[in-house]
């Protein structure tokens, strides 16, 4: 999907946002009214930044689109951002009332999962629909959707946004280019979360 030159950008520390993954957002200040206004006149696009001590945005973060969008009596909106990208801003253009960036897109590295990247990719479904968090009716559901993923890149940001649980981690995994490195990442991350969740629970 192209991206416009220019998107409005929400900085919301905690939330790190990642291509594929839906993001159910209550808008209600001002300034991010304008935004949201701004942007479903045009090219319902906007950006979100996990933000940085001071309230400044993170240069890299995702940029989604508005998939639904219900606007409220009192002026606040309910909507759904489906991620597109990841992205790294290469500039703001404005800090105020809200900052606007120019999006240059991280692209996913081509050419075919080596056979050690397919074996990691297989561990991670397994660890991911394996979490304490997950019910066992889901487990096994959530375990077949993965495991039929066959874009590693697209396994990494579903896995990242909806099971890591450290924002500074999952920050750490948007910000990878290389595949390898952002899979041994997200796989020793998961493994971290089950050892913690072993030691608490035990």
């Amino acid at each position: 999907m192209e991206l416009p030159d220019e998107v409005g950008v929400m900085v919301l520390p905690g939330l790190v946002f990642f291509p594929h993954n839906l993001a159910p957002l209550h808008i209600f200040e001002p300034r991010y009214r304008q935004m949201l206004a701004k942007a479903l006149d045009s090219h319902r696009m906007f950006g979100i930044c996990h933000g940085r001590p001071g309230g400044e945005p993170s240069e890299v973060g995702g940029v989604g689109i508005i998939r639904a969008c219900v606007c409220n009596g009192d002026g606040t909106s309910n909507l759904i951002l489906q991620g597109v990208q990841r992205v790294r801003f290469a500039s703001f253009t404005q800090c105020r009332p809200y900052y606007v960036g120019v999006p240059v897109p991280m692209e996913e590295e081509a050419g075919s999962p080596t056979v050690e990247e397919e074996a990691l990719a297989a561990k991670v479904v397994e660890m991911a629909s394996s979490l304490p968090a997950l019910g066992g009716n889901c487990r096994d559901e959530v375990a077949q959707f993965l495991a039929g993923l066959r874009d590693i890149g697209m396994l990494v940001d579903i896995v990242a946004g909806n099971f890591i649980d450290c924002p500074e981690r999952k920050q750490e995994l948007l910000e990878l280019e290389a595949r390898p490195a952002r899979l041994h990442l997200l796989a020793r991350t998961l493994h971290e979360q089950q050892r913690a969740g072993s030691t608490s629970g035990g």
